[in-house]
């Protein structure tokens, strides 16, 4: 199973900020929540950026998917479509 982008990146930030509140809650209480809730709400953003961006990738290819594999006219099709050639008119007639 492939691990998708959109879940394994705001997961590794989520971890990553989990460490750094853990060691910056000692140091700096007075700044600890307001940066901790900016710092969740970008990761959350950032997750919901990914997820939709896969979901339009993945609506795209199989748009491409279906119009590309799409059987070839028949040949009596391209027959009637195809222009006719007409005589040459620019010949002068002597």
């Amino acid at each position: 199973m492939k691990l998708k982008r959109h879940i394994v990146l705001p997961l590794v930030m989520l971890i990553y900020l989990a460490v750094m509140a853990i060691i910056g809650y000692r140091n700096h209480v007075r700044y600890y929540w307001p940066i901790l809730a900016a710092s969740l709400l970008i990761i959350a953003a950032l997750y919901w950026s990914l997820r939709k961006k896969e979901q339009l990738r993945q609506r795209r290819q199989a748009e491409l998917d279906a119009t590309q594999y799409a059987p070839y006219p028949k040949e009596e099709t391209l027959k009637e479509d195809s222009p006719k050639a007409e005589p040459n008119d620019t010949q002068s007639q002597d």
